[in-house]
């Protein structure tokens, strides 16, 4: 009875070390901006509470992998995985990416942790206020935001009668 005992207190003990190497505190964010990562979920992804992956890219942000990169891979857990697993390639990006981008929280924090390192950038993105800014950043990147977008997002962006706050339908809707 008692090397049982052992035997699942050092399995258990290994594994738990094993798996929390993989992970280290994320870095620091700007303080969140509710109402924009609202009217920038609406934009991506109507309201879809979660739209599954268009392509490569996933979730109500429609992330993709190197915009997960660049946000240093933040987990469910409001962990992040350590910078060499936070490759592209490694078992835990894989599992991690489409576990993060398909929880409304994991997402909002990836979009604010990526924005978080450009905020010079953004503030020379196209748009006319600074959340306006923050969606051509999330759609085009920082380094190519003055690109124009497409019209069906500043639809979804502006409506605010479509999808009020914090109400979501799982209906799937065409984006067009």
């Amino acid at each position: 009875m008692t090397s049982s005992f052992f035997l699942v207190l050092v399995i258990a003990t290994y594994c738990s070390h094993v798996f929390a190497i993989h992970f280290v505190p994320c870095p620091d964010a700007d303080k969140l901006d509710c109402p924009c990562m609202e009217q920038m979920r609406r934009a991506m992804s109507g309201c879809r509470k979660n739209p599954g992956c268009n392509g490569r890219n996933c979730g109500p942000f429609q992330i993709s992998p190197e915009f997960y990169m660049d946000a240093s891979c933040p987990t469910v857990d409001s962990k992040c995985l350590r910078y060499d697993s936070c490759d592209g390639k490694s078992p835990e990006f894989k599992a991690n990416f489409v576990k993060c981008t398909y929880n409304l929280d994991c997402s909002i924090q990836c979009v604010n942790l990526q924005q978080s390192k450009y905020p010079d950038l953004i503030k020379k993105c196209k748009g006319t206020t600074l959340c306006e800014k923050k969606l051509h950043a999330l759609i085009h990147g920082p380094f190519n935001c003055q690109e124009p977008i497409d019209e069906i997002f500043y639809q979804r962006f502006n409506d605010t009668s479509r999808c009020p706050c914090g109400v979501y339908s799982n209906t799937l809707v065409q984006i067009q």
